[in-house]
């Protein structure tokens, strides 16, 4: 987002309470190892300085609805094709996606704390471990064809609880020599380091999308 909100953190119980105020997200980690594991989100924030003496407000547990690997889809294409196009239905696979948003803290000299913040470039990476196939197998065979314009893919990868659905496009490029052939619990897998690059396809223009 051009305009973030940030977010304020409490920890401890009451009477030990500390806030840290003005928190914004610096770095998204969305993993998930397999069918059976949770999808995993792993964010790091910075703000301003903690302080004591908070409350909490009157806050009722919550209902959370879990999201595992089995409740995720995969789609993979050209680059320049709109994201969602072919799903890798039927093939095992897992994911890593780390999102960078380029935001860090600004200091000005006498602040102690961080008084604004600066935006940087989208970056991050994609790490994609799919079960092997034909169609599999020929992609591995491109990138290795691909010597002088690496590979470029959009992946979609979608995460659903049966009711609400969140989909992460990335548009990337194979820059890291494949690994020909990996192994995960005894099945042929095929494995994609990614690294973000800026996508032409025009419902697209981007590296990082989300709906």
């Amino acid at each position: 987002s051009v305009a973030p909100a940030s977010m304020v953190f409490y920890y401890g119980q009451t009477g030990l309470l500390y806030k840290v105020p003005g928190c914004l997200p610096s770095t998204w980690e969305i993993s998930c190892g397999g069918a059976g594991e949770a999808v995993k989100h792993n964010l790091k924030f910075f703000g301003q300085a903690v302080t004591d003496g908070a409350v909490f407000a009157a806050l009722a547990d919550p209902a959370p609805d879990y999201v595992r690997g089995h409740h995720c889809s995969l789609w993979l294409d050209p680059i320049a094709s709109a994201a969602g196009t072919t799903e890798i239905a039927d093939l095992g696979f897992s994911f890593k996606a780390i999102i960078s948003g380029g935001r860090k803290p600004v200091w000005h000299l006498s602040n102690q704390v961080p008084d604004t913040f600066s935006h940087g470039r989208w970056g991050g990476s994609m790490h994609l471990v799919i079960e092997a196939n034909t169609a599999m197998l020929s992609y591995l065979g491109d990138v290795l064809d691909a010597t002088v314009n690496p590979l470029g893919l959009a992946a979609r990868i979608r995460m659903t609880n049966g009711s609400d659905t969140f989909d992460l496009d990335f548009a990337g490029q194979v820059i890291k020599p494949p690994k020909l052939l990996t192994y995960v619990d005894g099945i042929t897998t095929v494995e994609f380091d990614m690294l973000p690059v800026y996508s032409s396809q025009a419902a697209f223009l981007s590296c990082w999308k989300a709906s």
